[in-house]
């Protein structure tokens, strides 16, 4: 199909499009407006104004409508599988965060009860267990105001073993006149969220250590 090429002059105070196609339709108030007019080059240049535009057909208002319906759809099915879902991200999160203090708390316990051991029996002095259990557990968030550890939510026991002591120290079955401080440290923890039959509101740990005293 022959295409016309269409300049930039103007008709009156209305702008001209850039290209007609031969054997396009134009509304009657354009046709007498159509004018020829002559390029630099010696060609013919047709000019035409704006045309307006094409009303929707009802094809395309059905599609629109259509368009319009199947979106709202969408966002409504969004929403319940949001409604539907969210309990579970909730019991999940609580599920992580009691998980993450239990294991956190386990850990500090369990480091708390070596490091006093361990200072007491290179002292040969277990009355200062209580005082390394806490420095150990002042990462938790109920211990940082502690000051002594005869109650909970800490409490520190040491005791020294030897041959004649129930239970006897580790060693002493190899050596009967090893000695060895024992300290176990029993941590409560602060009310948590329940998981019904995995994890209680409260949590109680209870951690032991041994180690052989310097003779």
């Amino acid at each position: 199909m022959m295409n016309s090429q269409i300049g930039n002059p103007q008709i009156g105070d209305r702008p001209v499009v850039s290209t007609l196609q031969i054997g396009d339709c134009l509304p009657v108030s354009a046709i007498e407006t159509v004018q020829f007019s002559t390029s630099p080059d010696g060609g013919n240049r047709l000019a035409v104004p704006n045309l307006p535009e094409r009303p929707q057909s009802s094809r395309t208002r059905r599609l629109s409508s259509a368009s319009q319906s199947r979106r709202t759809r969408q966002r409504g099915s969004a929403v319940v599988e949001m409604s539907l879902m969210m309990p579970w991200i909730a019991f999940l999160f609580v599920g992580i965060l009691d998980f993450g203090f239990y294991a956190y708390a386990a850990i500090a316990t369990q480091t708390a009860a070596r490091t006093a051991a361990m200072q007491s029996a290179i002292a040969n002095d277990v009355s200062q267990a209580c005082t390394a259990a806490l420095n150990e557990l002042k990462g938790l968030p109920n211990v940082g105001s502690i000051v002594s550890c005869g109650a909970l939510p800490v409490i520190v026991t040491a005791t020294v073993l030897n041959a004649g002591t129930t239970p006897p120290c580790a060693d002493c079955s190899l050596n009967a006149t090893a000695t060895s401080a024992q300290v176990t440290v029993t941590y409560q923890s602060i009310p948590m969220i329940p998981i019904p039959g995995v994890l209680t509101a409260r949590l109680t740990l209870s951690r032991i250590a041994e180690v052989r005293m310097v003779p």
